[in-house]
């Protein structure tokens, strides 16, 4: 995953703004990592999620803070909502394709097809892709599906992430697929090899052979100066050099895009049972081709929060918490200072007292609700 995403204080920063201009308060609670915002008669516990890495399993995304924890995905106002649409990538293509929002042709006939990757129906952070291939054949062992997997259409063109909260997107990247140039002496593996050094995460030999076979080269072909070959199609690859700016271009986006995620985000969130539906936060993955158009590829429960995603996020939460008027909050979330009228007659009667003292003991009852 990227820097900037991961980077504990960005989320504090993005955080603290929020709060600020909501006039509410948070704290981080220990051992857990529990994230309580209180704020306008409101109280939310949000649920912190913690990435695992290493050479053997890759990537993982848990709840709970421990010793393997390397890693910070961010808070989410809930703990685990899973529906199949976002889990099983097979159910996705079902929905988006009654619904009309353009995806890769798949299918699992074991006959000859070619441009395809092999993927797996349910897995996270591209586990267990193979490909691309030009031609398969049920009799090549490499290219013949396993339990599970399905061929799926290959489409070159630029990674894009989008995060959505309540259906509408809220945060988008779009990068380019991880790349060498060539210098005109070394090889495909030699311009490759300085990108592997210190990566947790492992890239398949077999991928970048097949990516760099895909476009005509070999492992050992040695690039013309200057000549881009493509050696890894995933989004976030190891081989992408990491970055600590934010990369969100949601603003800038140009009408088509940002027509066609708002489109998306709206038939995607009907995917969602109704119950566990309103305020969730929800990742799609697509390439964007040479006409820009994004080719969707699954969503994701449960992602990995991108700062961004705070504002709209706490927006919703707090959307209906001023509901109260102001003269009738507890004295402590009252925009002015004033004295309620029946507090400040009591305080006539007896000068010394307090105006909690004053209050009545469904007021006092009240004065802890935040």
């Amino acid at each position: 995953m990227a820097h900037f995403q991961t980077a504990f204080f960005n989320h504090l920063k993005k955080i603290n703004n929020c709060l600020r201009n909501r006039r509410a308060t948070a704290n981080i609670s220990l051992p857990g990592g529990v994230l309580q915002i209180q704020g306008q008669n409101r109280v939310y516990d949000l649920q912190p999620q913690f990435i695992v890495s290493d050479a053997e399993t890759g990537i993982l995304m848990r709840f709970q803070l421990d010793q393997t924890s390397n890693g910070f995905a961010g808070w989410l106002p809930y703990c685990n909502k899973r529906w199949l649409e976002a889990y099983s990538k097979n159910a996705f293509k079902e929905f988006v394709k009654r619904n009309g929002i353009r995806t890769p042709d798949h299918h699992i006939t074991p006959t000859s097809c070619g441009d395809v990757v092999i993927k797996k129906d349910r897995s996270s952070f591209a586990v267990g892709m193979r490909g691309p291939f030009r031609e398969t054949s049920p009799d090549v062992s490499q290219t013949c599906l396993s339990e599970g997997e399905y061929y799926e259409k290959f489409v070159f063109g630029r990674n894009l992430k989008a995060w959505f909260w309540n259906g509408s997107p809220v945060c988008v990247e779009i990068e380019e697929m991880a790349h060498v140039l060539g210098d005109g002496q070394r090889t495909v593996m030699e311009l490759i090899a300085p990108k592997l050094e210190g990566i947790v995460r492992p890239v398949p030999n077999d991928l970048i052979k097949c990516m760099a076979e895909y476009q005509g080269k070999h492992l050992d072909s040695v690039l013309k100066e200057g000549e881009k070959l493509y050696v890894d199609y995933r989004y976030a690859s190891p081989l992408c050099k990491g970055y600590r700016e934010n990369r969100n271009i949601l603003q800038k986006l140009n009408a088509s895009l940002r027509q066609q995620l708002d489109v998306a985000g709206r038939t995607f969130e009907q995917s969602i049972p109704a119950e566990i539906r309103p305020n969730t936060v929800f990742t799609a993955d697509g390439i964007v081709d040479e006409q820009d158009r994004i080719w969707f590829l699954e969503i994701n429960c449960n992602p990995g929060l991108h700062p961004d995603v705070y504002p709209a996020m706490l927006e919703s939460l707090f959307a209906d918490a001023d509901m109260i008027p102001d003269s009738c909050k507890p004295l402590h979330l009252q925009k002015s200072s004033h004295v309620p009228e029946a507090v400040a007659v009591a305080l006539q009667n007896n000068p010394t007292a307090k105006p909690e003292q004053s209050l009545s003991a469904q007021a006092l009852s009240q004065k802890q609700v935040r």
